[in-house]
């Protein structure tokens, strides 16, 4: 689009008509493009002032996007005008438009055009224009204006405090001076048009917080001296106008109070009775009003603590909690709360004993209450009271600091406040609502981290009287436990409150994870009677109560059995648990993470029997999973791939902790027991090559290699040949990362085991010929897992059989692949090169073995023969593509190669970052990277003596930060 000089503003608004009106989507492409650009030129500022005006012909639609490119123009370009005259009038302009638009309907126009105005005011330090427009507004006798005044007011005060610190000390010290005279204003404006201003409640209140929170000089003795009718206007907004005006009148008091000194203490007394005596009804019924007085209440408590040494103090936090008690409202709840936060701040000294203790005991009970489902609760889907997200967000982050606050002042108090309210469950078959009890349950569950650590320290030398309460702690713990899990054997479901909701359950199950340490401590803890409400827990898995809560039954399950071992360590116990978690385990609507939880806590406690006992157990818990993964297998469909997965990742979970010391023959290891056991269905399982063609399956399987190697160790040598044979013929049929892991632990395991050497070797230059096969037919880029797979192995070689790689082919294979790959961008790929690279350099140059100094020759050949494009590509992947972490590790690689390399590498620095193909780079990288930056960087990599290696990484590291444009050129000169 484009238009004749004079008729831009016909042709502005045609383009927003056509980008608001049109239903051609290339048609409003086109006009948004010609207006995007148009708005970057130096026409747009007179074209939108044209646009703007009453009965001009022009739609509101066109006015409001000229005055809105008006107000973007003002906030980004003000600054680019050449000349203070421009900018003057600019403003100018922007004041006229506004006054010729002040009786127009349109508010949106006026409020745009107002917001430059102010912008642009900021900019130029200049505040009296702003002032003076909005006083002159509220002086005239048409109050339509009255609002959008006092929001250029406050608007003004707001973009000061938003400024960087020189420009706002600046425009901060101009708006204190017309602190006085404002106020003075509006005091006036009050006193003598009550009505009027009543009408602006909100504005008004907001623009005096503003200006109150600019002006450290505004107190609450100033206001209520020099401008007591605003001040009793404000205060009497707080009571007495609508919600959303008393907000921002008790914002405003609020924001005095901060700035009150000391001495105003004595006006306290005064505020708080016109609240809470004299208005006290008017503010209960109202919980927005309520709302109102606790944001003044949360200022006394942060700013003048030593208030709450005083009756009124009290009588504050007593109106608090019985708003608490009435309020139905979350914000009110919430905002009420806050004072109390806010109020545990102030030192225990600077309160009234009522203040203390006795005031936590009352706010625990309410916190209870609070904290309870809502009256109608039965699933999430259904109910309307509230949502999953906001309900939860506000008991796990906001009241359970409140409890914790609540527990540091009552101690073991706590619990004797929270055991009380069990008086009330102590029929168990009452009619007792569920809420209650989960609610207490979480008041619990919060506070476990605090009761632990304060019951740890009771038990380190304290004193008399801490181990006495600390005794007290562990009695009412046992009572709880026995009580709340009691039910499960004992009345049945239907009547025990404790099992009357799942989400009780689920909160009973949470509850007995957090304190799972001290079951484990308290020989007299309930652990079997836990352990059986878990397992009931674990079975309530239904859709319609969401996967929450088997999860956290399975996961508090497997951390009784971990802490609790020693007293589960029986074959009978051990075998129990195992009967009991079967069904669960079996199940196919039972998530895989939840099994895996249950297999993993039955596997803990079986590592701790006997070597019999642990060979018996370990066979009933995996039995059922080689029975299915052998049915799987025979049914020879594709159907079964998510079960094969699952399968072979609960064997795999079961395996992983069989750590068991390493038997005598001919008694036999259990985990090569079962693994001897398990491995005709492994056959069968590798004999299906379609499943195993799935990355999941395959890296399933390989993980049961690897925990048996890295859990077994030597007692499942006599295997290992068969499982390094299978795995890399896994490897050669899907390239899968996990196969390159489990000769990782192969060779980790075995690498002093002579008689395996050949085997180990074969599995180490197999992985690689194969791994590095694939990367050649496939973008390596999209493979980076597979490159960090493969150099895992590689510097698992390095550090326990070096004698693996250092042989001349394999080595060079794996230094140029090396090469190729270091300018990755992905973690994980970055960091396994860069540790193969800076190992193999690093122990070339120690040469503390006789095999490294063997292996010399090899080394140099590989650096002879890739050594610059190693060099070429660091610097690269320094540049731009190595991620931030890992550029001063990066820097050391090049330290090591420098070490051993000598002087040919300061060569190969010089002629790559002195070409011109190079700095052209560096220059498209960053063109502030100035060319006599670059040779100071040579100068000082170069250096002699050699920089030390911590002080190279740091330059190197620099210089990628100056590639990057995140560093200037000057920090390279720093290092001298």
């Amino acid at each position: 689009m484009a238009g004749p000089e004079g008729q831009l503003a016909d042709v502005l608004a045609q383009a927003v008509s056509v980008l608001h009106g049109t239903q051609d989507l290339e048609q409003r492409k086109s006009a948004n493009e010609w207006l995007n650009g148009f708005a970057k030129t130096r026409e747009a500022w007179n074209t939108s002032l044209d646009l703007v005006g009453v009965n001009n012909g022009h739609a509101t639609e066109v006015q409001f996007f000229a005055a809105n490119m008006l107000c973007n123009k003002v906030k980004n370009d003000f600054g680019d005008l050449v000349t203070e005259e421009e900018r003057r009038g600019i403003l100018g302009a922007i004041v006229a438009k506004l006054r010729s638009v002040l009786g127009a309907e349109d508010h949106l126009v006026k409020e745009r055009l107002g917001l430059a105005l102010v912008l642009g005011s900021v900019h130029c330090n200049s505040p009296d224009t702003v002032i003076g427009e909005a006083t002159s507004c509220l002086s005239a006798g048409d109050p339509k204006c009255d609002s959008l005044s006092l929001v250029m007011l406050r608007t003004i005060a707001e973009e000061a405090d938003t400024l960087g610190h020189t420009k706002r000390q600046t425009l901060a010290q101009l708006l204190h001076t017309r602190t006085g005279a404002l106020f003075k204003f509006l005091d006036d404006r009050v006193r003598v048009d009550r009505q009027r201003m009543a009408a602006v409640h909100a504005p008004l209140g907001k623009c005096v917080a503003a200006w109150a929170g600019l002006d450290s000089a505004v107190t609450l003795g100033s206001m209520a001296g020099a401008h007591g009718n605003l001040f009793n206007f404000l205060l009497c907004g707080v009571v007495d106008a609508g919600e959303q005006e008393s907000e921002a009148c008790a914002e405003a008091i609020a924001a005095v109070i901060v700035s009150s000194p000391h001495g105003d203490q004595q006006l306290y007394p005064q505020l708080t009775q016109y609240f809470l005596v004299e208005n006290s009804g008017k503010v209960l019924a109202s919980e927005k009003k309520v709302e109102a007085v606790a944001r003044i209440g949360a200022a006394l408590a942060v700013n003048h603590g030593s208030f709450f040494q005083w009756e009124q103090g009290l009588r504050l936090a007593e109106f608090f909690l019985e708003a608490l008690k009435r309020a139905e409202e979350r914000s009110a709840k919430e905002r009420v709360l806050e004072f109390f936060m806010d109020l545990h701040a102030v030192p225990m000294e600077m309160r009234l004993p009522q203040l203390r203790k006795p005031l936590y005991e009352q706010l625990l009970l309410q916190l209870v209450e609070v904290a309870s489902y809502p009256a109608d609760f039965e699933t999430w889907a259904e109910c309307y009271m509230d949502d999953a997200d906001s309900f939860h967000r506000f008991r796990e982050q906001f009241l359970a600091e409140l409890f914790e606050s609540a527990f540091l002042v009552l101690g073991t108090d706590y619990y004797k406040v929270i055991m009380s309210l069990f008086a009330r469950f102590q029929d168990k078959t009452a009619a007792t609502a569920w809420q209650a009890a989960e609610a207490v349950i979480f008041s619990l569950r919060t506070v476990a981290v605090l009761v632990k650590a304060s019951l740890n320290l009771s038990s380190k030398g304290q004193a008399q009287a801490a181990t006495a309460e600390a005794n007290d702690v562990h009695q009412m713990l046992k009572i709880l436990f026995t009580h709340v899990s009691g039910g499960v054997k004992q009345i049945g479901v239907a009547k025990d409150v404790f099992l009357s909701h799942h989400v009780v359950v689920e909160g009973v199950a949470r509850l007995i994870g957090s304190y799972a340490q001290w079951f484990g401590k308290n020989p007299h803890s309930p652990v079997e009677q836990a352990l059986s409400y878990l397992l009931f827990g674990i079975q309530l898995n239904r859709p319609e109560f969401g996967p929450t809560l088997p999860t956290h039954a399975s996961h508090s399950f497997k951390i009784i059995c971990m802490k609790c071992g020693h007293r589960l360590k029986t074959r009978e116990a051990v075998i129990g648990l195992i009967n009991a978690i079967s069904g669960c385990v079996s199940a196919s609507s039972a998530a895989l993470a939840d099994k895996k939880a249950l297999v993993e806590g039955v596997s803990r406690l079986i590592t701790l029997l006997g070597l019999e006992d642990a060979t018996f157990a370990v066979e009933q818990l995996l039995h059922p999973v080689l029975h299915r993964l052998h049915q799987t297998i025979a049914s020879g469909n594709g159907q079964g791939d998510l079960q094969l997965k699952c399968d072979l990742e609960l064997y795999a979970s079961a395996v992983r902790f069989f750590e068991f010391p390493c038997p005598s023959p001919p008694a036999v290891h259990p985990t090569l027991h079962i693994l001897q056991r398990s491995w005709d269905t492994f056959e069968a399982v590798l004999g299906n090559e379609e499943s195993m063609k799935s990355e999941e399956n395959a890296e399933a399987l390989c993980s049961i290699f690897g925990h048996v190697i890295s859990s077994a160790g030597p007692a499942v040598a006599e295997v290992l040949p068969a499982i390094l044979s299978r795995t890399l013929a896994l490897l050669q049929l899907g390239a899968h990362t996990g196969c390159l892991e489990v000769v990782a632990n192969a060779v980790e395991a075995f690498s002093a085991d002579e008689r395996l050497t050949q085997h180990l070797r074969d599995a180490a230059h197999r992985s690689f010929e194969i791994t590095f096969s694939f990367l050649r037919s496939v973008r390596v880029q999209d493979h980076a897992q597979h490159v960090e797979a493969v150099y895992d192995v590689a510097s698992k070689c390095l550090i326990f059989r070096p004698d693996l790689v250092l042989e001349p082919g394999v080595l060079g294979s794996l230094f140029q692949m090396a090469v190729s790959t270091i300018v990755l961008k992905e973690r994980g790929s970055v960091m396994a090169v860069n540790a193969f690279l800076s190992q193999l350099m690093q122990l070339s140059f120690a040469k503390r073995q006789p095999i490294w100094a063997a292996a010399q020759p090899a080394v140099m050949d590989c650096l002879n023969a890739h050594g610059k494009s190693l060099v070429g590509n660091v610097l690269l992947a320094l540049a731009e593509t190595c991620p931030a972490h890992l550029l001063r590790s990066l820097g050391s690689c090049l330290h090591h190669l420098r070490n051993l390399s000598g002087s040919i590498f300061d060569g190969w620095l010089i002629e790559i970052m002195k070409s011109a193909d190079f700095r052209a780079y560096l220059a498209k990288c960053n063109p502030a990277f100035k060319a006599e930056d670059v040779d100071y960087f040579i100068h000082v990599v170069l250096r002699q003596p050699p920089l030390e290696r911590s002080a190279f990484e740091a330059i190197v590291a620099d210089y990628a930060g100056v590639c990057r444009g995140e560093l200037n050129g000057d920090c390279l000169h720093a290092h001298k």
